[in-house]
């Protein structure tokens, strides 16, 4: 299978991305009110180690995606195994957020426009994005990161004078234990999904270990999520933020600038859009490569349509109502864990097992090769 090549930056800024489309969708579905910002903090506590997990493969398994780390640690048949089930999670994200967005934009902005219109035109754009190469969706999700995080500051910047920071009081007033649930669901729904970068990481061009890249990305994204959550609570309230579908969409159509500058969220929304356009394409990588994988076919691009196709078909099909998209969040909270940590973890016991067991044989063969030459 080709290898297309990648900055370690332009990595960060498309793991970034993945990490950050869902906020726009879900909001902060975790379960505590108005100390989700002390949830996301911990869950940042909790996913590092898991980010740090992603990074040591790369360092141990140089050159590889993971369906070839899968190859390495397990053999023909594992590899198999996992390219099928973490395949299908690629493909299933793919037409989650495919569907989820255009269910949004047929709620708020285009009504009277058919919802498969919509996920049609989702489909060509990312498939476009797709074939033009991992090193177009990178600089493309560049892009969309500085745009969108200078949108973020100058709208955020804005709201300052509609905030009531007095709604994020009492600290501490959900109780320890439903900030931890709120942590705890926050790994799977905000930061786990950045498991599907490891499909791209075969294409780095530095063989150094992405750590530092990735930690970094991490952590922004994390304080970009606190800086939200508290934008929306102080400026709808927490019951608000709750009970609301669409709540960063919702608190941003609330601000308004003296008489001339209202419906400023339509700027988010576009900004919003293309980070969604960046994670669909990734997942559909990631589903493409899996099923070359199993294949065996010499480039993943033959599989991209297809695979781009399964997931606009099935966006429409996945549920019934936006009731029941959120309700599927509570079964995504346990179903991501197994291919977002087990897999990972699995890959990672199995590859630091083998690289010892290559070190001890290296040395041993170092010190016989002394020995007899002596």
């Amino acid at each position: 299978m080709e290898k297309e090549k990648i900055g370690g930056g332009l990595a960060g800024f498309i793991m970034a991305s993945v990490m950050f489309a869902n906020i726009l969708i879900i909001g902060f579905y975790m379960g505590s009110e108005r100390d989700v910002w002390i949830s996301l903090l911990l869950s940042l506590t909790l996913v590092i180690p898991l980010i740090l997990i992603y990074a040591r493969l790369t360092r141990l398994m140089p050159g590889m995606d993971i369906y070839g780390m899968a190859k390495a640690a397990f053999g023909k048949i594992g590899a198999g195994i996992v390219a099928f089930a973490f395949g299908f999670y690629c493909l299933h994200l793919a037409s989650l957020t495919l569907g989820n967005y255009s269910e949004f934009i047929h709620l708020t902005a285009l009504f009277k426009t058919p919802f498969i219109v919509i996920a049609l035109g989702f489909f060509v754009v990312c498939i476009y994005i797709v074939q033009s190469g991992i090193q177009t969706l990178g600089k493309w999700s560049a892009l969309t990161s500085v745009i969108g995080l200078a949108v973020l500051i100058i709208i955020t910047a804005l709201s300052t004078g509609q905030m009531d920071f007095s709604r994020l009081l009492p600290v501490m007033d959900d109780g320890f234990g439903e900030i931890t649930v709120g942590a705890l669901r926050a790994v799977p729904l905000h930061f786990g999904d950045a498991v599907v970068t490891l499909t791209l990481i075969g294409g780095l061009k530095s063989k150094k270990s992405p750590k530092s890249i990735y930690i970094i990305s991490t952590v922004a994204v994390a304080l970009i999520l606190i800086l939200i959550f508290i934008r929306n609570c102080t400026l709808m309230g927490t019951a608000m933020v709750k009970s609301a579908f669409f709540p960063t969409y919702k608190s941003v159509s609330l601000i308004k600038v003296s008489y001339f500058l209202e419906r400023i969220e339509s700027v988010l929304f576009l900004v919003y859009i293309t980070l969604g356009m960046t994670k669909i394409s990734v997942c559909i990588i990631g589903a493409a490569k899996g099923a070359a994988t199993l294949f065996r076919l010499p480039s993943y691009k033959a599989m991209t349509v297809p695979v781009g196709f399964i997931a606009f078909a099935l966006s429409s099909n996945l549920f019934h109502n936006i009731d029941q998209m959120f309700n599927f969040l509570e079964v995504y909270n346990y179903y991501a864990l197994i291919f977002q940590v087990l897999i990972p973890v699995a890959l990672w016991i199995t590859a630091e097992v083998k690289h010892a067991a290559q070190k001890r044989k290296s040395l041993g063969s170092y010190q016989n090769e002394k020995l007899n030459s002596a």
